[in-house]
């Protein structure tokens, strides 16, 4: 089970900085591609797609080390004492 539970959480990390990577990869190429004042047009829509994946990141990355660790259940959520 902790090799499955290794593979998976690489996987994981591998298509998540992927995506982030090919996102700035296309970036670049459509930056230079485009001219400079067709940039500051694209830019809700850059920083839209550069907030979600940080977002996204932000749960998905600390499940992978989880699982990366061999801990493979959620972890359950603290309650504030009252």
């Amino acid at each position: 089970m902790k090799l499955l539970n290794r593979y998976l959480s690489a996987e994981i990390f591998f298509v998540h900085i992927g995506h982030g990577a090919l996102f700035v990869g296309a970036l670049v190429i459509v930056g230079v591609a485009l001219p400079w004042w067709a940039l500051f047009i694209a830019a809700p829509l850059v920083l839209f797609s550069l907030l979600g994946w940080a977002y996204e990141a932000r749960f998905v990355l600390p499940a992978a080390t989880r699982l990366w660790r061999g801990d493979n259940g959620p972890r359950p959520r603290k309650r504030k004492p009252q």
